[in-house]
C-alpha cells in the first residue's frame, strides 16, 4: 500500500485532487492524445470518453478494468497453498520412490499414510497428470511448483521457496494439513 501512496503522490496534485496530474506533469496530458487517469474509475471514464459503445460491448470480457473481481481471502490464500504444497510433495514422493525404500518403516508408513490423503483428497488421476518422463507431465510438474511459489510469495516467501521438506520427518512427511508457510519455514530451522 504504501508504494501505491508514494505513486499517487508523485503523479497526482500533492495534498489536493489525486484525479488531477501534479502541475509539473500536467502539460503532458492533453485530453487528446494523452490523459490523466486516477484509478480504476478514472481509467474506466477515460476508456468510455475514447471507445464509447464499443468500450461497453468489450468491457464484460475484461473484469479486471471495471474492479468487479474480489481478491482473495487470506484463508483462501492459505488453502491453496497447502493444496499445492500437498501436490508437489506428492509428485517428488514418487519420483522419489526408490530413494525411500531404505527408510526405516515407521517413515515409510508415514510417508504411504500421506500420500493415501493427498490421493483421496485430490484424485490420484489428477496427481499422476505430473509424474512421468513426458513434455506434459514435466510441464505439469513446473505449473503445481510455480502455482506454489506463486502463493508462497503473496504470503511473504521468497520466489525460490519450494521446500515441502519438514526437521521432523528428515522431507518425506509433508507438515501437518493447514500448517503456514511460516510455520514451515520455523520447523525447518529448528
Amino acid at each position: 500500500m504504501r508504494s501505491s501512496r508514494l505513486t499517487t503522490a508523485i503523479f497526482s496534485v500533492p495534498n489536493g485532487d489525486r484525479r488531477q496530474p501534479h502541475r509539473d506533469l500536467a502539460g503532458l496530458f492533453d485530453g487528446t492524445r494523452s490523459h490523466y487517469a486516477y484509478q480504476v474509475e478514472g481509467l474506466n471514464e477515460v476508456l468510455l470518453e475514447q471507445f464509447g459503445d464499443e468500450y461497453l460491448e468489450e468491457q464484460p470480457e475484461a473484469e479486471f478494468l471495471t474492479g468487479e473481481e474480489e481478491p482473495r481471502t487470506l484463508a483462501e490464500i492459505i488453502e491453496a497453498e497447502q493444496e499445492f504444497f500437498d501436490k508437489v510433495w506428492y509428485v517428488r514422493s514418487i519420483s522419489h520412490d526408490d530413494d525411500t525404500r531404505e527408510l526405516p518403516a515407521d517413515i515409510r508408513a508415514g510417508m504411504m499414510a500421506h500420500r493415501e490423503r493427498i490421493e483421496a483428497e485430490y484424485g490420484r488421476d489428477e496427481l499422476w497428470k505430473a509424474i512421468g518422463p513426458g513434455h506434459e507431465e514435466a510441464w505439469q510438474c513446473g505449473y503445481i511448483n510455480g502455482k506454489l511459489a506463486t502463493l508462497r510469495r503473496v504470503l511473504g516467501s521468497e520466489w525460490d521457496f519450494l521446500d515441502t521438506l519438514t526437521s521432523q520427518t528428515a522431507g518425506f512427511v509433508p507438515a501437518p494439513a493447514g500448517a503456514s508457510v511460516t510455520e514451515r519455514k520455523a520447523d525447518l530451522r529448528r
